[in-house]
Order: structure tokens, then sequence, then C-alpha cells
């Protein structure tokens, strides 16, 4: 696979390495967020299969992202049951322990959110009232209008 068209792959270029004897793209840098000061930082896309998952890994595990430094990961995920109207920011993190084993933990912050549905039915409640009043306020002006032509025809033909 030819990655020069994508990269720079000239000597000294920061945009790839070396792994073996194969040149492999160097993807990630290094980019503040005021969420996670001082750590190095991957988004991923939602939805992901498991096979994506694997393949997402193994590419961050290539490209040096992920090595024997690394010491802690920390997934968060945001995630909508629309059942129960319930938003959930969860964190999954694993932290290497004596001897290289992984320990994880997990930690979620539901949010509950009323329903925006019950909002339109409300609104479409306060329209219908709305237009009534007007269909209302307009039969009385032209009510009010037929009344007073009628009383000034009367008190003109006297």
């Amino acid at each position: 696979e030819d990655i020069s068209q994508y990269y720079d792959t000239s000597p000294g270029s920061t945009e790839v390495y070396m792994l073996g004897t194969v040149l492999r793209p160097h993807p990630f840098s290094v980019r503040t967020m005021r969420s996670q000061s001082g750590n190095y930082v991957s988004v991923l896309d939602a939805g992901l299969t498991a096979y994506r998952a694997q393949q997402v890994y193994t590419f961050l595990a290539d490209s040096r992202f992920l090595d024997d430094a690394t010491t802690k990961i920390t997934v968060q995920l945001l995630t909508y049951n629309p059942m129960m109207s319930v938003w959930s920011t969860s964190y999954v993190t694993w932290e290497r322990g004596g001897g290289g084993s992984w320990h994880a933990s997990f930690d979620e912050f539901p949010v509950s959110i009323p329903d925006w549905r019950s909002y339109v039915q409300e609104v479409e409640g306060v329209l219908w009232v709305g237009l009534l009043l007007v269909w209302v306020a307009v039969s009385l002006y032209m009510a009010y209008r037929e009344f007073t032509n009628f009383v000034r025809s009367v008190l003109e033909d006297q």
C-alpha cells in the first residue's frame, strides 16, 4: 500500500515512522482539550461494530498511540434511551496494575430529560386555543360592525 499520496514520506517527516521494515502513518498528534488536559484523546464515531472496534484498536496500537507506556485508558460514551428519555454519560476506565494486569472500572451519570413530544402537544394545544380566541374576536368584531351599520341605517331612515 502506497501511503505517500496521503502522507509526507520524506526523510525527517513527522507524519510517518518505521515499524520494522514497513513505513506506517503517524496519524495522531497532541491536542489540548479543556476537559481532557494532559491526555492523548482519540474521538471515535458512534455505531462501532465489534469488527470495526478491533480495527480501530489495531490501528491505535500500530500507530503507537497505545504502547507499553500506556498506563490508563478511559472510554467516554454518550448514550440515549428513547424509551426512558434518559441521556447518559458513561466512563469505562482500564488501569494497568502490578505485573502488567489491567483493572476495569465503570462510572455512569444519567440525565433524565422531559419527552419533547409532550412539549409539542402543549404548544399544539396553545395554538388551537389561540386560534379559537382569534376566531371569536373576529366574529365579535364582524357582529359589532353589522350591528352598528344596522343601527346607523335605522337612525338615518327616521
